[in-house]
């Protein structure tokens, strides 16, 4: 075998440990891409449950501003839009972790099933009306929650008869 042969098989086999290289650095970023989103879905999910804590303690005030929300005295009122606007933000988190390849489509729309769900009600409409024009969303969002409320029509308080523990009894505040 003559040096100029040997420069070949070199070359060739310098090719394909390149390749090699290439195939387990696509490997790793794949790998890598799926932790981030697992541990994007994993914060997101731990920031969904704090609000809805936040909803269980301040329960007589959202059940009624769900219902009645203009009615409230400010600082209920108040209570019914920290819960409202936080399930918001963390939505429109999520929407933007999507564009980014880090969330998949059934987390956003169960959550974001539950937040349209909560807002197509008497009291929840008003308080995303306020929230709407304060500008505290992204686009994303804005448009993702405009284009559901189209689908589900008129609020109503029927998300609220389909989730027992939503509705306010004014006799026992419950």
């Amino acid at each position: 075998m003559d040096l100029e042969t040997l420069g070949h098989l070199g070359n060739f086999f310098g090719g394909i440990a390149v390749g090699g290289s290439l195939l387990f650095l696509a490997y790793e970023l794949h790998t890598s891409n799926r932790l981030a989103r697992a541990e994007a879905q994993r914060d997101m999910r731990a920031a969904w449950q704090e609000t809805l804590f936040k909803m269980a303690e301040y329960g007589p005030e959202v059940q009624e501003g769900l219902v009645d929300f203009n009615n409230l005295n400010p600082a209920k009122q108040l209570e019914c839009v920290t819960v409202i606007a936080s399930m918001g933000n963390q939505i429109d988190t999520l929407l933007k972790l999507k564009e980014k390849g880090l969330e998949t489509e059934d987390n956003i729309r169960w959550t974001m099933d539950v937040f349209t769900g909560i807002v197509n009600t008497p009291g929840g409409i008003e308080i995303w009306r306020h929230l709407e024009k304060s500008n505290l969303f992204g686009d994303n969002l804005l448009t993702a929650v405009r284009e559901k409320l189209k689908e589900l029509g008129e609020p109503s308080e029927s998300f609220i008869e389909k989730l027992p523990w939503l509705r306010f009894d004014p006799n026992t505040r419950r």
